[in-house]
């Protein structure tokens, strides 16, 4: 069934958040970044849509014409409503909403669904984030909260401030920008360069640091896991440019079709290089180094995250199965740091513009609709 199918339905709750000794931690969804594209992202809720066309004919020049064509991407991209004036109003109304820690949560209601994997997922990447950060590894993760109701039955925690890299080409394609994603850091954060600034949003180089950070995040959680199933709706773009993995249904050595298509250790396309302004650039240097240093760190821990696998298939020999192959994928980067740099350079050139991770797009295109 299409994932559509097994979420049917989208329930907001209100929710207390406390730190470990109990103390309230007003946590909102939205980052302080995020926060500040409040006013660029937020069209007027009952305005006219916004022609981008018109708006050209009806300016001065090119620098008019490039804002336009960036609200306009804008607010197809991200919804009318954004996620705060949907909380205020709800604190506003609730008798609970001056709690120290109050927030509102989104969860899809999933149902014929094995999202007991998908916890295992959220924990895993929860004890990678730990370890990076203990580590001063400098790489982005944001793990989502998963709640199982039965076996295949459950709560997944919405993202509301970012949205799939399928649905941010095929706004780009309805503006006839083509479908590479550096054509959206393009027209949202301006030029590669680091002097220019679009109102509240980071410049280019800023997000592209984003990205590069993600980008090294979120391939270490894949080549630890081992995850499949890689095409462009299972992967998030937030505000700040940041990317996000979801959905981790084929990982540990499932793979769609059992046919192990996707070969590469993670995902990186052109148009991420494109992103982070090509090889050599400050971004691809951030992203290499802290793909390197993250292997190294994670290594150093491996025991902690094999641990975290056996325990959680019990008494199977799924655990014991995916903690050795674990050890395998880490063999030896925990040692000297310059046989781990060798090691991930092999692993990002074997990735970068994966021929067969290509072919897996272009079947998720032909198949499913998405864009690769």
């Amino acid at each position: 069934m299409p994932s559509r199918a097994r979420a049917p339905t989208l329930l907001y709750c209100e929710a207390i958040e406390r730190t470990a000794d109990g103390g309230a931690a007003p946590v909102l969804n939205l980052d302080d970044e995020a926060r500040r594209w409040a006013p660029v992202v937020a069209p007027t809720r009952h305005g006219h849509a916004f022609d981008v066309v018109d708006s050209f004919l009806n300016t001065g020049g090119r620098l008019d014409f490039e804002a336009a064509r960036r609200n306009e991407l804008l607010a197809r991209v991200y919804e009318p409503q954004i996620w705060e004036e949907q909380e205020a109003a709800a604190k506003a109304a609730s008798p609970y909403g001056a709690n120290p820690g109050w927030r509102l949560a989104s969860f899809l209601v999933k149902a014929d669904d094995e999202l007991r994997r998908e916890q295992l997922a959220s924990q895993f990447a929860e004890a990678v984030a730990d370890v990076l950060d203990r580590h001063g590894v400098d790489a982005y993760l944001r793990p989502y909260g998963i709640i199982c109701c039965g076996p295949r039955a459950g709560l997944v925690e919405t993202l509301a401030d970012a949205k799939s890299l399928d649905h941010v080409k095929q706004q780009l394609k309805s503006l006839d920008m083509g479908t590479d994603l550096g054509a959206y850091f393009d027209a949202v954060y301006g030029p590669y360069d680091e002097n220019q600034r679009v109102g509240g949003a980071p410049n280019r180089k800023e997000a592209s640091l984003n990205f590069a950070r993600s980008l090294a995040g979120s391939s270490l959680l894949s080549y630890a896991l081992d995850v499949k199933d890689r095409h462009n709706g299972n992967i998030l773009l937030d505000r700040g440019g940041r990317l996000i993995h979801i959905d981790f249904g084929y990982m540990l050595g499932r793979s769609p079709g059992g046919l192990n298509f996707e070969d590469a250790p993670f995902k990186l396309p052109q148009d991420y290089v494109h992103v982070l302004g090509g090889v050599g650039s400050d971004a691809w240097v951030a992203f290499a180094t802290a793909f390197a240093a993250g292997l190294h760190a994670l290594a150093l821990e491996l025991h902690r995250l094999q641990t975290l696998l056996v325990l959680f298939f019990g008494d199977s020999n799924v655990g014991l199965e995916a903690a050795t192959a674990l050890g395998e994928r880490f063999r030896g980067l925990g040692q000297d740091p310059r046989q781990t740099m060798a090691a991930a350079t092999d692993m990002i050139r074997r990735s970068h513009d994966s021929d067969r991770a290509k072919q897996y797009d272009w079947y998720q295109w032909k198949t499913n609709g998405i864009v690769p």
